[in-house]
C-alpha cells in the first residue's frame, strides 16, 4: 500500500505569496515610521538636556555659551568644562547621516543677538561677527538648536543650504511662511521635510517662538 502525497497547487502558493507581500508593504513603511518617531523623540530629549545646561550655564556666566565656529566647532565644550553642567558636549544628531564628518553630525547651536542676527565668525548678510569693530549688538540674547530632520538636511538651497536658513530665519518678522516650511511636522508624516528645533533666551523675532 503506497501513501498518498499532495502539494500545492500553484494558485495556492501564488495566494500565499501575495499574501505575504501585502503584510510585508504594510509592515516595512511601519516599521520605518517607527524609526523615525524613535529619532525624532531622541532628538527632542537631547535638545530638553542641552536647553537646561545652556540656562544654568547663563545663570552661572550671565551669558549663553557661544556660537558657531566662535568656539571649538565639536559640540558645545562650554557646557562641559571648567563646570559639567551636561555629561558630553558631543551630542550628535539622530538624523546626520553617518557618511558625514564627525564634526558636521552634531545637533546645530546657534546664538542670537537682539537683533535676530546670528552671532558666528566671519559674519555675513543674515549674521554677525562678534569680533567686528563696532559689531552690532555682539551679545547673545537668544539661542537656538537645530536637527536636521528625517530629510538630514538643514538646508532649502542646493548651493549653500545653511546660509539660505539663515536667510529665513532672519526674515521670519515680515514674511514667516518660508521659515514655517523648514518646520518639521509629523502630522504630515513621519517622513514631512523640515528641522526639528528647541530654543531658549528671549524670542528676539518670529522664528524663536514658532520653534517650541
Amino acid at each position: 500500500m503506497t501513501a498518498n502525497f499532495q502539494g500545492f497547487t500553484l494558485i495556492e502558493l501564488l495566494i500565499v505569496v501575495a499574501i505575504i507581500a501585502i503584510l510585508a508593504a504594510i509592515a516595512v513603511p511601519n516599521f520605518l515610521e517607527a524609526q523615525t518617531r524613535a529619532k525624532a523623540s531622541r532628538a527632542r530629549a537631547d535638545m530638553r538636556s542641552i536647553a537646561t545646561a545652556c540656562e544654568a550655564y547663563h545663570t552661572d556666566n550671565n551669558a549663553y555659551p557661544a556660537g558657531y565656529m566662535t568656539a571649538l566647532r565639536y559640540g558645545l565644550p562650554a557646557l562641559t568644562t571648567p563646570v559639567a553642567f551636561i555629561s558630553s558636549a558631543n551630542i550628535l544628531d539622530p538624523f546626520a547621516a553617518s557618511a558625514v564628518a564627525l564634526s558636521k553630525r552634531f545637533l546645530d547651536y546657534e546664538l542670537v543677538n537682539p537683533s535676530g542676527k546670528i552671532i558666528e565668525a566671519g559674519g555675513g548678510t543674515y549674521s554677525i561677527d562678534p569680533a567686528s569693530p563696532g559689531a552690532e549688538s555682539p551679545g547673545g540674547a537668544a539661542w537656538w538648536l537645530a536637527s536636521r530632520g528625517p530629510d538630514k538636511s538643514f538646508g532649502f538651497q542646493s548651493s549653500n543650504p545653511e546660509y539660505d536658513l539663515r536667510k529665513k530665519f532672519y526674515e521670519s518678522d515680515t514674511d514667516p511662511e518660508p521659515f514655517l516650511n523648514t518646520l518639521y511636522d509629523p502630522t504630515n508624516g513621519t517622513n514631512s521635510p523640515g528641522n526639528i528645533y528647541r530654543s531658549g533666551g528671549s524670542p528676539v523675532n518670529r522664528a524663536l517662538k514658532l520653534m517650541n
